[in-house]
């Protein structure tokens, strides 16, 4: 990093004692003033040009120094004080720590697949960062726009992969960006999906359907349905093939409906469950005599909007019609009955992945493919009795 000039102006008799920030910040940056101060703090810690014990000047002169304001430096070295790095002292000032044992073990990188703001994503990323900030970690994220029109835009990841980095973690997997990963030389994890371990990656966390999709088989072909329909967004993620696959090694062979979606500004869930009301709408539209005997719904966003649907035209569920939804835990959908799911549990999910890649990032333990399953929870809405 680059030095600081020197500037014409008097120090107080604390701050002369006191070493100042080696860097510079980059106002044409696209990493804010507050990251940007708050990652040459800490770099600057881990070389030793500040030591522990070592206080440093004060919130005004860092601010007149750097030319910030001094929310800009209090946010810098309040994100730095969470992190364990430094303490805060009334009338002394904010002090390098000296814990029994170093608190800083790297750096750690989360790279967010842009996935229309999955909820898995969101408790995922959370309970991450929570546990390895507390474990010593710095953690940081990223988002690559790949749901976009051309090439993907990797300059956001090149920028992070840019800094002093010891892993990365991708959610959710796609492999154009793991190659771009695997290219960095950072060793990385890969969370929602089975792939190739690419040169680097130490282990895919994988969330799996299959045995769920097994029961849900099992309990169809002993209530004797047959007439099924999967009904999806576009874009399902190989959803219809996994259904397909299993219902078809017991002579079931269900129906494809891919739900449109509006190209409208607006979030995703309501333009989702929008177009699941209007779909619902439309097949009731033809009488109850035209529904399958089970809708197999892949979004619960989608389902959501179907069950409210069905709802406002009187259709009865599961008299007139069985429904099953996948569901992301905690996250519905909602209805007067208890909804018949597919569902991955975020927070059980959450708790298996931090412990997972702690491990490795503390003992080098390898998980070459690790499992999450999802558990079939058989509600009133696919069940008469």
């Amino acid at each position: 990093m680059k030095k600081l000039l020197e500037i014409d102006r008097p120090l107080s008799k604390c701050d002369q004692t006191r070493k100042f920030p080696p860097f510079v910040l980059d106002r044409s940056a696209r990493e804010s003033l507050v990251s940007q101060l708050t990652d040459g703090f800490r770099e600057a810690i881990r070389i030793g040009f500040y030591k522990a014990g070592d206080v440093l000047p004060s919130v005004g002169s860092l601010a007149e120094r750097l030319g910030v304001s001094v929310i800009v430096v209090r946010g810098a070295l309040a994100q730095l004080v969470e992190e364990g790095l430094l303490s805060a002292r009334q009338r002394i000032g904010h002090s390098v720590r000296t814990p029994e044992k170093p608190l800083w073990r790297g750096h750690v990188l989360c790279v967010m697949d842009d996935h229309d703001l999955n909820p898995q994503i969101c408790i995922i990323g959370e309970r991450l960062r929570r546990a390895l900030a507390m474990k010593g970690f710095l953690f940081s994220q990223v988002t690559v726009l790949s749901n976009v029109k051309g090439p993907i835009d990797y300059s956001g990841l090149d920028v992070a992969l840019s800094r002093p980095l010891d892993f990365a973690v991708l959610i959710f997997r796609n492999p154009d960006i793991e190659r771009h990963l695997s290219e960095s030389g950072v060793p990385f994890a890969v969370v929602g999906g089975k792939g190739e371990l690419l040169q680097g990656c130490v282990g895919n966390i994988v969330m799996s359907s299959m045995n769920a999709v097994r029961s849900l088989v099992r309990e169809c072909v002993e209530q004797a349905l047959s007439d099924i329909e999967v009904v999806s967004c576009p874009n399902p993620s190989g959803w219809f093939d996994l259904l397909a696959g299993v219902f078809g090694e017991h002579g079931i062979h269900p129906r494809n409906t891919v739900v449109p979606l509006p190209q409208v500004d607006g979030v995703r869930f309501d333009v989702v469950k929008k177009a699941g009301f209007n779909f619902a709408r439309r097949q009731s539209a033809h009488g109850h005599a035209s529904f399958p005997q089970l809708y197999v719904v892949t979004d619960d966003f989608l389902a959501a909007g179907m069950l409210v649907g069905f709802m406002s035209l009187g259709v009865e569920i599961p008299r007139d019609v069985r429904f099953v939804s996948y569901s992301n835990g905690g996250f519905g959908p909602f209805f007067t009955k208890p909804v018949a799911k597919i569902e991955q549990n975020a927070d059980d999910n959450a708790d298996e992945i931090v412990k997972r890649i702690s491990d490795w990032l503390l003992r080098r333990k390898p998980f070459p493919n690790t499992y999450l399953q999802a558990k079939l929870i058989v509600g009133r809405t696919l069940r008469r009795r």
